[in-house]
């Protein structure tokens, strides 16, 4: 598979589709919204990070923020 593709995957919805993101090979730019950031759990971050780091994915994040124009 091809490990070059990036897909934008909301927190939440990585957790429950994790098993896809892995076997799909998608390199995932986290984005935590508001409540993602107020509600997640160390032990699924980890999670998280220790299979995508065996598949040899690339991990980026993309964090709230306002639109200031």
């Amino acid at each position: 598979m091809n490990k070059t593709i990036q897909a934008n995957v909301p927190y939440k919805m990585l957790l429950e589709k994790l098993d896809f993101i892995l076997e799909n090979e998608l390199n995932p730019e986290i984005y935590f919204d508001g409540d993602a950031l107020d509600t997640y759990r160390e032990e699924d971050l980890l999670r998280i990070r220790t299979a995508l780091k065996q598949k040899g994915l690339n991990i980026t994040i993309h964090a709230p923020f306002m639109d200031l124009s």
